[in-house]
């Protein structure tokens, strides 16, 4: 792990998703990036209205809850002092969720000189040449990527050059506010929301995939079922 400077300034992760469901290893992301990182919080942040997929069959409040859920289980396990929290506020515009949007806020809320960090995969990395206003998002954080077994790093093209120009190292993220785009390897499960939905319906286990209160959760109120 890098070892960061004690005058570093305070920092934020911000992991979003559509979280449909929330499972095992966007846990396991989000607690290595945190500490790889050495993020002082790290929020989950579901998606309201994704404008790059088709909508969920899953209400926002329900993704919401498993997610509030498997953060409650996970914090309880952990023995890493620094919680997972949640984060619900693109449930509260009525529009589609661009994270430009949200980051926007979120400088708004906490000023110039706290650092934030969008935490993603190397999936969303790969396409990230397709989101709304995507060469905006380091002007207001900073980008934190988790490297990803079956995804690479793009080698042509804008994205290519974009990413190229903006990889700085870890400690990047601890000495100014937003910027830097820092890659790290981390250990991901190869887990899938598909792979759970179709799992669900086909009334296989799910012990190995899901934290147990999600899948009370989901058994309970017959999600995924159709």
């Amino acid at each position: 792990m890098t070892v960061i400077s004690a005058n570093k300034r305070k920092t934020l992760g911000v992991f979003g998703g559509t979280f449909d469901p929330i499972h095992r290893a966007h846990l396991q992301m989000a607690r290595e990036l945190q500490q790889r990182l050495q993020l002082d919080e790290m929020r989950l942040m579901p998606c309201h209205i994704p404008p790059h997929r088709q909508a969920p069959g899953v209400s926002s409040e329900r993704r919401a809850q498993m997610v509030a859920l498997a953060i409650e289980e996970d914090n309880s396990k952990s023995r890493d002092v620094k919680a997972l929290q949640v984060d619900t506020r693109e449930l509260n515009r009525d529009r589609l969720s661009f994270t430009i949007d949200t980051l926007k806020g979120l400088r708004d809320e906490l000023g110039q000189s706290q650092s934030i960090c969008l935490c993603m995969g190397m999936d969303s990395l790969a396409s990230l040449d397709k989101w709304h206003c995507w060469q905006e998002l380091l002007e207001y954080s900073h980008i934190g990527v988790a490297a990803r077994p079956g995804y690479e790093i793009p080698e042509v093209g804008g994205l290519a050059n974009w990413i190229k120009e903006n990889r700085a190292s870890p400690e990047q993220v601890h000495r100014s506010s937003r910027g830097a785009l820092v890659i790290e390897q981390c250990s991901l499960l190869a887990i899938s929301a598909t792979e759970i939905r179709i799992r669900i319906q086909e009334g296989k286990d799910l012990s190995h995939l899901l934290p147990e209160s999600v899948e009370r959760f989901i058994k309970l109120e017959g999600l995924y079922k159709e």
